[in-house]
């Protein structure tokens, strides 16, 4: 879908939302899958000794839905519309399945093509 621009991103040039979209990507898969995600599937796997598929599937939920808040946390963060905020938390399910089930690497470079695709994007008018 056409998201409306981020704050701040309506003066940027194509090269800066090109560098923003590579630092999102990385950033936030490493915040919200890597740290976020991982600690919790060795906290609930190793200390709250849930199976397996509980652990990874609880994981993925509450760092889809902490990425998904943090799009709407301070100054740049967007208002709280629900349907923005579900889109975001299937967008983070999304990328937490490609890291569980393919690898870190893969939810980077999906994350940063869909941010480059939505930056850009909004820089040409689609």
């Amino acid at each position: 879908p056409r998201l409306a621009a981020a704050p701040g991103t309506q003066s940027m040039g194509i090269f800066d939302r090109l560098v923003m979209s590579a630092g999102a990507g990385v950033h936030e898969e490493l915040v919200f899958r890597l740290l976020i995600m991982g600690g919790l599937i060795l906290f609930f796997d190793k200390v709250l000794k849930l199976r397996s598929w509980l652990a990874i599937g609880l994981a993925m939920l509450i760092s889809s839905i902490a990425f998904s808040a943090a799009h709407h946390i301070g100054q740049l963060g967007d208002p709280v519309q629900l349907g923005v905020f579900v889109y975001r938390v299937l967008a983070g399910l999304f990328f937490a399945a490609l890291y569980r089930f393919r690898s870190f690497a893969i939810a980077v470079y999906s994350h940063t093509l869909y941010d480059v695709y939505v930056l850009v994007g909004q820089y040409f008018g689609l």
